[in-house]
């Protein structure tokens, strides 16, 4: 499963991947690090098939670099979700040539929320967009605090 990708680093494309238990948001950014763009949803059936998955978008759009969500809790504790996105985080890391990076999400599932009802998406819509706009928030904030030099940013 490895392939050709660009090379890491600054200025480069990277996805993001907002974990759930049944749907994946994914967003990427472009290679200025400028534009942040949703990148679709994945239907998680098994942990293999969402790792093939994800990895099949990195090498579509051209990443160079994987951010996961990572989302501990308030007291910095990993509970389930957050260990789950540590296992997926190493499968992913073992399935491709890319750094992979866990990137605190605490937070982003709400902050993406609010930024969809502002932006007057139905509530029905919202529901279907969740995920991915927590992967945007997730991106933005990586990248953001990897502008200001934070390895480990929170949203």
């Amino acid at each position: 499963m490895r392939g050709r990708f660009p090379a890491g680093g600054r200025g480069v494309k990277v996805l993001a991947v907002d974990l759930g238990g049944k749907h994946v948001g994914l967003a990427v950014c472009d290679e200025l690090e400028l534009v942040v763009s949703l990148a679709g949803t994945v239907v998680r059936t098994s942990n293999r098939a969402l790792v093939d998955a994800i990895v099949r978008e990195a090498r579509r759009c051209g990443a160079a670099e994987i951010v996961v969500g990572h989302p501990l809790n308030m007291d910095d504790t990993a509970g389930r979700s957050a260990k789950d996105a540590e296992k997926i985080a190493a499968l992913l890391a073992e399935g491709c040539a890319l750094p992979v990076r866990l990137v605190d999400e605490r937070l982003s599932s709400w902050e993406a929320a609010q930024m969809l009802e502002e932006a007057g998406v139905p509530p029905k819509k919202r529901r279907e967009k969740l995920h991915e706009a927590s992967a945007a928030v997730i991106l933005r904030s990586h990248l953001d605090a990897r502008r200001a030099g934070d390895p480990y940013p929170r949203p």
